[in-house]
């Protein structure tokens, strides 16, 4: 998968067409394979193996599921180097997803 690691490109229209991708490609874009790993989990940074590809800097998006207006829902966000969430769009609910193929975690956002 070519991975988005620009925030620039995330738009409305990307919005809508990672929801669409989401829910039709589920068992795929929730795989071991996709997810993401946040430098703020690296406390003992770099005993953890990860490669560049997985790992999501300060200002790199990634997809994280989060409870958004008290509702689980998958978001677009960004995290600073403080750990805090500095962007937050909402992609897609739990609850529109099939039973069972969420993952709680973070998630690499394809180009599409």
């Amino acid at each position: 998968m070519n991975i988005l690691k620009d925030k620039k490109k995330i738009t409305p229209e990307y919005i809508a067409k990672l929801k669409k991708y989401i829910v039709k490609n589920q068992a795929v874009y929730f795989s071991k394979e996709n997810e993401a790993d946040s430098f703020t989990d690296f406390e003992s940074f770099p005993a953890k193996k990860t490669d560049r590809t997985h790992l999501c800097l300060p200002t790199e998006p990634m997809l994280i599921d989060r409870s958004y207006e008290g509702v689980h829902t998958y978001c677009v966000c960004t995290i600073s180097a403080k750990r805090k969430i500095t962007m937050e769009i909402p992609v897609v609910r739990v609850s529109e997803l099939e039973n069972g193929s969420w993952r709680n975690g973070y998630f690499l956002l394809p180009r599409l």
